[in-house]
């Protein structure tokens, strides 16, 4: 949906998140939470304006991605982050694998996905839990919306500084790679996601063992 808002301008210069972290991983780097976390605001704020959009008679029409990965986020040489409407990666909600009816909440899952394996180290319980629910495989327990996470993710870091790390990645990464790099992020350590657990049972061994099962989740696929 290119030309309609929902952070869907994209930069001159810029790359995609696949290229950024296949050029970050073969130097042995990752971004840090900071940078992870500005990327997820900016995609969880986009999606929740676009979730809201509204028809010429003023009822609710959600604009729908339904095929965020990767190479659908842009990073400017800014840090900006926006999201590409034109093109779409495989839907990851098992709802729409199944031919159900594609909702917000497919972004949801997808958002989830993207981001989870990405913060399983975080110390912020409260956000790996919520992180959690929105990549339950059931819509109907999947009851967090985009605003939600916007909220979660700004929650507690430095988005600027999270801003000024993803230009300097953005910057170093050179032009030809955000054609050929992989879709699905590599990382210099092995990625995790957290388990499906209740905010209120957070504890910290609960969290120890949400990354390590969705570790074997993500890596099995």
């Amino acid at each position: 949906m290119p030309g309609t808002g929902y952070g869907s301008r994209v930069p001159a210069t810029d790359v995609d998140l696949a290229a950024l972290h296949a050029h970050l991983s073969r130097r042995g780097a990752r971004l840090d939470e900071a940078a992870v976390r500005a990327v997820g605001q900016a995609l969880a704020a986009a999606l929740a304006e676009a979730h809201a959009t509204l028809d010429g008679e003023g009822n609710l029409a959600p604009a729908i991605h339904g095929g965020l990965g990767p190479a659908q986020v842009r990073v400017g040489p800014r840090g900006e982050v926006s999201l590409d409407w034109s093109s779409r990666s495989e839907a990851t909600a098992p709802e729409l694998r199944e031919g159900g009816r594609l909702t917000p909440r497919a972004d949801v899952h997808a958002l989830g996905t993207l981001l989870a394996p990405l913060l399983a180290g975080s110390l912020d319980g409260e956000l790996l839990a919520a992180l959690a629910t929105a990549t339950e495989p059931l819509p109907a327990r999947r009851r967090i919306t985009c605003v939600e996470l916007e909220a979660w993710l700004s929650r507690g870091v430095d988005l600027d500084a999270g801003r000024r790390a993803l230009g300097e990645a953005a910057r170093a990464c050179p032009a030809g790679e955000d054609r050929s790099a992989p879709e699905a992020p590599p990382s210099s350590r092995p990625l995790a996601a957290p388990a499906r657990i209740g905010v209120a049972l957070i504890t910290a061994a609960v969290v120890f063992a949400a990354g390590v099962l969705v570790a074997e989740r993500w890596l099995g696929r």
